[in-house]
Order: structure tokens, then sequence, then C-alpha cells
């Protein structure tokens, strides 16, 4: 059953990590840019309130040094491989400075690798949608004779990855809310 038993503290840092990717979705799905001074208040408010809930006994020193190495880590690593942006990766930073342990058994507890994991199977799933989507309205647009006159963009010879790819920060958001409350969705069914 699962226990939702948490300090206010707890609370207090879970709503600002979701208050500060919620924005970062707005600006991600609108502009596709995250201004960098959105990152300073959740950074700040993680560097003061993690201690505190080391000192309150909510959270091991060693769990938070694993959490935020691994985090360091990851978001390094997939901003280097060309995976994530940086402001996906100021997310995962922020979202495991706030919260460095989600709900779960040792050792898949901690926020990174639950986040991650997270965010990679529903990325997986949004892939597969979307190409069914496509392959469907392709169908679709076939079957219909489509004779409009298509006019050229004039950006069509500028090739970016920006268009093509999709805003990450909604759902490094649900992944954070998933990861918080049940774990790491592909050791769920481990006992």
């Amino acid at each position: 059953m699962l226990s939702l038993n948490f300090a206010p503290v707890q609370l207090f840092t879970l709503t600002i990590a979701l208050l500060a990717l919620s924005c970062a979705s707005y600006f991600d799905v609108k502009t596709k840019r995250v201004p960098n001074k959105l990152w300073i208040f959740p950074m700040l408010i993680g560097a003061t309130t993690t201690p505190l809930m080391v000192e309150q006994g909510l959270l091991q020193v060693d769990e938070v040094a694993v959490s935020l190495a691994s985090a360091l880590l990851l978001a390094y690593l997939l901003h280097k491989m060309k995976i994530l942006g940086g402001a996906d990766c100021k997310a995962i930073i922020a979202a495991c400075l706030l919260t460095p342990v989600g709900r779960g058994r040792p050792p898949l507890h901690f926020l990174p690798l639950a986040l991650m994991t997270n965010m990679f199977i529903m990325l997986g799933t949004l892939t597969l949608a979307v190409a069914a989507a496509h392959l469907l309205r392709k169908k679709v647009k076939v079957g219909l004779k489509n004779e409009e006159k298509r006019t050229e963009d004039k950006d069509a010879t500028v090739f970016s990855w920006r268009k093509f790819s999709p805003p990450l920060m909604p759902l490094i958001t649900l992944s954070l809310i998933i990861s918080f409350f049940l774990g790491n969705l592909a050791f769920a069914a481990i006992p």
C-alpha cells in the first residue's frame, strides 16, 4: 500500500519543484526556450532545505550525495550527447536538489534514476503514439485526393533539431510527480 505521509518540508520542496517545472513547461511549449533566471529560486530553496531535511532525519547524507552526484552526471552526459538541452538538464538538477529521494526501495529510490527512467518510458510511449497518428493521417491523406498547391517554406533549407525535438519539460514535470509518489515505473513490479 502506498503511504502518503510526508513532512511539511518535503511537501514544500515538491510544491516549489512542481511550480518551477510548470513554468518551465509553459516556456518550453510556447517558445522552446526557458529563461535561466527561472532556476535561481528553486536551486536556492533546494540548497537550503536539503540540509534541513538531513538534519531532521528525513534524508541520509549518503542518499543525498548519490542522488545529486547521479543527477549531475546524468545531466552532463545527456547534454554532451545532445539528448537533452540545457534547460532540461537544469530541470533535472533542480528537481533532484529539491527532492533527492522519491518513493521506492533502495537502490531504485534515487530520484535521478527514477526520473530519467520514467521520462524515457513516457517519451517512448509518446513517440509510438505520434508515429501511429502520423501513419493513420498519412493513410487518410493518401485515400483523399489533395490537389492543393503547396507553398515552399522559406526556412525549409535550414536544418535545426529545435524544429523537430518535442518539448521535454512537460514530461520531466510528469516524471517528477510519478517518481516522487510511485518510484521507478520500470521496476515497479519487482517484489
